[in-house]
């Protein structure tokens, strides 16, 4: 989780995990206790506590081309393998949380559905983010799967504005399963929840409320994560210039309007709706592994090799790693509210 979430939403995310929890046994204990060391250790340099957070990349292979997405960039598109996988939880014992997403869309690894039932097996609180723009196979395995949580990433209920910032995608498509999706999840007697996952843009700031509106008349989305555009360099450079026209201007002074707004939106609709936004917390809380086996400080840092942050084919503990120097630096960067690190420059969650 790139920045800061309000209170309400930290409490809400508390109750979600002790729910996977439930009935906790003295393993979850001590993890629990680790996750409240974590927390309390966000204003240290060094840290003596694990990452109870982590998201792992299951695939960059992609149905979509996003153009705010560094997939169309890549040359090369990696599946996780599902051994390299429990190599990663093995890794990574004090985990609470678990995203299973990143630059490609999870459902094409083959395998994503049984590491979403280790993961659950663990007592992990497991979700996912997908397109949703999937045949009806897919469908129907989400629907039958044991993820805590299933989110849906859209950023318009407008088709044209859909499919302008989701090339390829098909925003009719897209209601047709999500509604197959609410069917099969009563049908099998599921208990994960929906949300939806958006960005904020200058075509989209004044059109939160219609995303309410879709996710109330959905019947099945409880939640919506909104996150702006971002502006961090690496992603910058390969935005094209309308894109480029669709940052918001102010973020910092923006995101405290927002706020409100999805404060009254919420209880208008009975929706949890929230923003991610402000000074990063991954360095603190979680660790991030991608589809080859590379690990790094964040989703948003691509370098993976240089500076060696690690790999979870040769590191049998990554929460070792996690407490390293080339880690500490970063985190020093953070706290002194300068860049600190090359692999962070321009990037908007430093402050």
């Amino acid at each position: 989780m790139e920045g800061a979430i309000d209170l309400r939403t930290r409490l809400k995310y508390l109750l979600m995990i002790l729910s996977a929890l439930w009935p906790p046994n003295r393993h979850d204990l001590w993890r629990l206790g680790n996750a409240f060391r974590c927390i309390l250790s966000q204003s240290k340099e060094k840290v003596s506590s694990k990452p109870f957070y982590a998201q792992i990349e299951p695939t960059t292979a992609c149905n979509l081309s996003c153009r705010f997405c560094l997939n169309p960039t890549l040359t090369v598109r990696h599946t996780l393998s599902y051994d390299d996988f429990l190599q990663a939880l093995n890794g990574l014992p004090t985990l609470l949380m678990l995203n299973l997403q990143g630059l490609g869309e999870p459902t094409l690894n083959k395998d994503l559905f049984r590491m979403a039932s280790e993961a659950r097996r663990r007592k992990i609180y497991t979700f996912t983010v997908t397109n949703l723009n999937l045949p009806e196979l897919i469908i129907d395995k989400l629907a039958q799967s044991d993820f805590s949580a299933i989110n849906i990433s859209m950023e318009s209920i407008d088709p044209d504005q859909y499919s302008w910032y989701r090339v390829g995608g098909d925003l009719a498509l897209l209601e047709q399963n999500l509604q197959m999706l609410k069917e099969k999840r009563e049908s099998y007697g599921t208990d994960f929840v929906v949300g939806i996952w958006t960005l904020i843009t200058e075509d989209t700031i004044d059109k939160v409320h219609e995303i309410f509106q879709f996710a109330k008349g959905s019947g099945i989305i409880e939640r919506i994560q909104f996150v702006f555009l971002t502006d961090k360099k690496s992603h910058l450079d390969n935005y094209d210039g309308d894109l480029r026209k669709q940052l918001v201007v102010n973020r910092r002074a923006t995101a405290s309007d927002i706020r409100k707004r999805l404060r009254a939106l919420s209880k208008e609709f009975g929706i949890l709706g929230y923003l991610v936004e402000g000074r990063c917390r991954w360095l603190w809380t979680g660790i991030f592994v991608n589809a080859e086996g590379y690990v790094a400080p964040c989703c948003n840092i691509k370098n993976y090799r240089e500076p060696a942050w690690g790999n979870i084919r040769l590191e049998e503990n990554l929460a070792e790693v996690w407490q390293g120097n080339e880690w500490n630096m970063v985190r020093k960067g953070i706290l002194s509210e300068s860049d600190g690190h090359p692999s962070c420059t321009g990037c908007p969650y430093l402050y």
